[in-house]
């Protein structure tokens, strides 16, 4: 029988670090005039109102502000809101 390791605290913390793959994944905010705006890779949803919708990604929150506003659609992979945008932050 071959000699089994014993998992470290160290082993652990790599499993609930994200990979590699997922820390680069970058979001694309594509805006089609002052009402539209889509949204690509971004991690989750976080508030919404008809006033504001926030996203988390990874190391990152992206605001949008505006009247009106409306997700229209969304999946795991993209969004599309609709409204008055007035503002993007980052």
């Amino acid at each position: 029988m071959g000699l089994m390791r014993k998992k470290s605290k160290r082993d652990e913390e790599q499993k609930r670090r994200p990979s590699v793959k997922d820390r680069n994944r970058a979001f694309v905010c594509t805006m089609n005039g002052p009402h539209e705006v889509y949204i690509e890779n971004y991690g989750s949803l976080g508030d919404y109102s008809e006033k504001k919708v926030v996203l988390h990604a990874w190391k990152s929150i992206l605001t949008i502000e505006g009247e009106g506003l409306l997700i229209d659609y969304f999946t795991d992979i993209d969004m599309k809101i609709t409204g008055r945008i007035r503002a993007i932050h980052l």
